[in-house]
């Protein structure tokens, strides 16, 4: 059989393939995020929190990802009663591979979300999609859902959202290096 014969059966056979579950399995054994439904403050704002887990050897990254990464993009479809959100970004790791420098986690990270309500005493939900990077030895970008409800009246504080508000990096005045 000539090449170009091999070439078109191939072709042909690829729209019968469907590796798409496959994918989706080996996907969620490499990543899961789940939203931390978190707790009301007094002031009327809610403190929820995105945890992502990783398998071993995999990485994510940070809001400024290094030389070549891949910064995580949320889309807040979905959400209700949310006026706006603001991320309080836990300190980040920096590796170096290439000969490129990354900055982001491994492992697991909560990523704290404070959140301003539209009406600070009804429900809100948080829900919508992140598509973020996930690098092994190459990197391949991935979108996943998340949801949660954010009951007005709450449970106490969440102990992982509460670590990851702890360990924010300094600004430079925090740090003494006056203003900045």
């Amino acid at each position: 059989m000539t090449r170009l014969a091999r070439l078109l059966l191939c072709a042909l056979a690829l729209p019968l393939a469907s590796p798409a579950p496959a994918a989706a399995e080996r996907l969620a054994d490499v990543v899961a995020v789940e939203m931390l439904p978190g707790w009301r403050g007094d002031e009327g704002r809610h403190m929820a929190g995105l945890h992502i887990g990783l398998a071993p050897g995999w990485k994510t990254y940070w809001r400024a990802p290094g030389d070549a990464g891949i910064p995580p993009v949320f889309d807040w479809t979905g959400s209700q009663n949310i006026g706006g959100v603001a991320f309080h970004w836990p300190v980040p790791q920096v590796s170096w591979q290439n000969g490129m420098r990354s900055i982001g986690y491994s492992g697991e990270v909560t990523l704290p979300i404070e959140v301003t309500l539209t009406d600070p005493a009804a429900p809100a939900r948080l829900s919508g999609r992140v598509l973020m990077g996930v690098c092994e030895d190459i990197c391949i970008p991935v979108e996943l859902s998340f949801d949660a409800v954010l009951p007005a009246a709450g449970s106490g504080r969440t102990p992982a959202i509460v670590a990851a508000l702890v360990d924010r990096p300094l600004t430079g005045a925090e740090a003494g290096a006056g203003p900045v």
